[in-house]
């Protein structure tokens, strides 16, 4: 049993994600970042920062705003996305001065929440890590079909024509298209499907074991 959560562990940790880093907005300004996501992914967004001036927005690939928060130190926003695409997250410094702030995003099993699934289930460790290790591999093949990043521009005129006195950064919609798998989604597919088939026989082998030695004290 060590074994296979040993092996287990080793593939979720290979395939985490979570995304952290700091920047600065200036005052009055308005910066955009996008990221791909495929559909039915756990997800949390979080911004941080030490001043009340900023406001955080989170729109859906559809152009609906999923979730808004205003003037608060710490804006966390946990979800499901439902619609595949581009998902774009805005924070606005509504304050004269620049402000910095720590954006947090993480996915899949770093983002859910597991307690409720152990408690119901009476899951065990083993079993839990297997539990973790069969989604990943499922989100890991539902992101094949999509190409992530982040980019956003700064044009001298705004999608409505004004003049961008400010500087404000705009997405860039047509850069984010449905693309070929990337070299590195192909090795870690393969890896987890080589890992995943070593899972599966370790854990055959211990219940195996398990049981034959269960029903040799049985006699």
């Amino acid at each position: 049993k060590a074994m296979v959560v040993l092996l287990a562990l080793i593939l979720t940790a290979c395939m985490a994600d979570e995304t952290v880093f700091m920047y600065d907005v200036k005052g009055t300004d308005e910066i955009c970042f996008t990221e791909t996501l495929p559909e039915n992914l756990s997800v949390i967004i979080e911004i941080s920062t030490k001043t009340d001036a900023l406001t955080m927005t989170v729109t859906n690939p559809n152009g609906v705003q999923l979730f808004t928060r205003n003037y608060q130190r710490v804006m966390k926003y946990p979800f499901t996305s439902f619609d595949a695409g581009v998902y774009k997250i805005c924070v606005v410094n509504t304050g004269s001065y620049a402000a910095e702030f720590t954006f947090s995003l993480k996915t899949g099993i770093d983002a859910k929440d597991y307690s409720d699934l152990v408690t119901k289930n009476n899951l065990k460790p083993a079993e839990l890590e297997a539990e973790k290790l069969i989604e990943t591999v499922q989100n890991l093949h539902k992101s094949m079909r999509l190409s992530s990043g982040r980019k956003f521009s700064r044009p001298a005129v705004l999608p409505d024509g004004s003049a961008n006195t400010q500087g404000l950064p705009v997405l860039d919609e047509e850069a984010y298209v449905w693309s070929a798998p990337t070299e590195r989604y192909r090795y870690t597919l393969v890896f987890s499907w080589v890992l995943s088939i070593g899972v599966m026989v370790a854990t055959a082998f211990f219940s195996y074991c398990y049981l034959k030695s269960y029903f040799y004290k049985k006699k």
